[in-house]
């Protein structure tokens, strides 16, 4: 079991009914010279004879009771890789049109965050009888570089493929109980108290729940976290601190008053 860090456990917090945390890849084959057809049942027994070289792909998430802690890994105990590799026909004539459309639809569902954050879909139909493999992992399982580390680990240069040798996977893991998931952030907290999610608070709860009716500055002009870190403040709309273009509007950790709030309270 292994727990992820902020930054990874960040792309889940960040994730919404409109907003998801995956990344995907295109990979369009060439089929010529193969002598066994490129078909479902090759590329799940590719991807199956593989899966030692990609950790990710057979770990799934636990979540630790009322978020009080970041997620942990664990190695999937009912692990079905035909939930996870798929197959879709395009209809004639396969245009790049049709792959685009048909990859924009499935990269717009989210990921089932009780089973291993990733999907493989076999497109076939192309035409020059080519075939595509559309692949979407969540970001918290990997990022750039290990991204092409595992196309590297999945994929091969000749249609005659390489030989990896004997590999072992981890063995299944069972989740870990509430009780003990609750145990854990208890220990933690001492040692490093803002290592547990929510604290210090970058939010305030309205915002939360209603990001829609938030203002410009990230939280409600009288009841946001901005007001009341910003209480002795003017109540002027450049008072509170804007956000960075890269940071979420309703994550923002207050400091401290803004410069035009630290100006005049030393003129006054």
């Amino acid at each position: 079991m292994q727990q992820l860090t902020g930054l990874d456990a960040a792309f889940l917090a960040l994730e919404s009914p409109s907003v998801y945390g995956h990344v995907g890849s295109v990979s369009i084959l060439n089929t010529e010279g193969v002598t066994e057809p490129f078909d479902l049942a090759r590329l799940t027994g590719l991807i199956d004879s593989r899966l030692p070289l990609v950790p990710p792909f057979r770990r799934r998430l636990v979540e630790v009771p009322f978020g009080l802690d970041q997620p942990y890994w664990i190695e999937d105990p009912c692990f079905d890789i035909e939930y996870h590799v798929r197959e879709i026909a395009l209809p004639a004539p396969g245009t790049r049109t049709q792959l685009t459309d048909q990859v924009a639809r499935l990269h717009a569902r989210p990921l089932d965050r009780t089973r291993p954050l990733w999907e493989a879909y076999l497109i076939t139909g192309l035409e020059d009888g080519r075939v595509a493999v559309y692949t979407k992992v969540h970001h918290a399982a990997i990022d750039g570089v290990s991204g092409n580390d595992l196309l590297a680990a999945v994929m091969d240069e000749s249609p005659d493929g390489r030989e990896i040798g004997q590999l072992s996977t981890p063995p299944p893991e069972q989740p870990p109980s509430p009780i003990s998931l609750l145990a854990r952030s208890t220990c933690r907290w001492p040692a490093s108290p803002c290592a547990v999610r929510g604290w210090p608070p970058t939010s305030c709860a309205p915002c939360r729940r209603s990001p829609a009716a938030t203002s410009g500055h990230g939280c409600p002009s009288s009841t946001g976290c901005c007001a009341r870190a910003h209480a002795s403040c003017s109540p002027t709309p450049g008072c509170a601190p804007r956000a960075p273009r890269s940071t979420p509007r309703c994550h923002l950790t207050v400091a401290g008053p803004c410069r035009r709030c630290r100006s005049t309270t030393s003129s006054a």
